[in-house]
């Protein structure tokens, strides 16, 4: 919902397509549209609306369900956030790294992101913790690793054709789209964040974004 962080994302892979030698690993097909970019506080696999006879059946995972869960949060995560709520892009590291990639001991990795560094606003880290363990522990959510925010702008998971090969994060380190960024930290700028949404995973809109299923608002203009 940011068209000036969408263009500097952009440019920022543009640069990298373009960089010579070009970089090992890197093709357009891994690059994230940044139209689609996101924080994900959870992945989810709920079942379809479906009205059940049976009142002994367990409680179902739909995604209605899922709406009341995070509607019901919202006086919590209204308290909590007060003032407009913002997150600051000024880290940018990688999942799962591979060791002695390519020449050289380069470092490979699979996916390179975006986010806030540690030391960001607390009231984002409250809120996100709050919405991924109140998800958790309804038993929504089944990742039992730490909530990680972030923004992923390289996945080789989207390769085509279909393969998992790392891309060289050692050469997108020395090159010349990474310098405009200054050295790790980045500095990507500062982003309001007004919702908390439930997307559908792999699904495209018109200007290939996610299709949402509804969500909340974090502050009075986005209710």
């Amino acid at each position: 919902n940011h068209p000036a962080l969408r263009e500097r994302i952009s440019s920022f892979q543009a640069e990298l397509i373009r960089n010579q030698p070009p970089i090992p690993g890197l093709d357009s097909s891994i690059i994230i549209d940044p139209r689609r970019m996101h924080i994900t506080l959870g992945v989810m696999h709920l079942e379809q609306d479906i009205p059940s006879a049976s009142h002994s059946r367990p409680v179902r995972h739909t995604v209605s369900t899922a709406l009341d869960l995070l509607r019901s949060l919202q006086p919590q995560l209204a308290q909590t956030s007060g003032t407009k709520l913002s997150i600051t892009l000024d880290s940018m590291d990688i999942f799962q790294p591979q060791r002695n990639f390519g020449e050289a001991g380069a470092l490979g990795a699979n996916v390179l992101f975006i986010g806030p560094s540690n030391s960001d606003d607390k009231r984002l880290r409250d809120i996100c913790d709050m919405t991924h363990r109140t998800f958790r522990q309804h038993g929504y959510i089944t990742e039992k690793r730490p909530l990680k925010l972030h923004c992923s702008i390289l996945n080789t998971s989207h390769r085509k054709p279909r393969r998992r090969q790392p891309f060289s994060y050692s050469a997108i380190l020395a090159s010349n789209a990474h310098r405009p960024l200054t050295c790790l930290p980045v500095n990507l700028g500062t982003w309001e964040i007004h919702r908390i949404e439930l997307w559908v995973m792999g699904s495209h809109g018109p200007n290939n974004e996610y299709i949402s299923c509804g969500g909340i608002g974090l502050d009075s203009a986005s209710k």
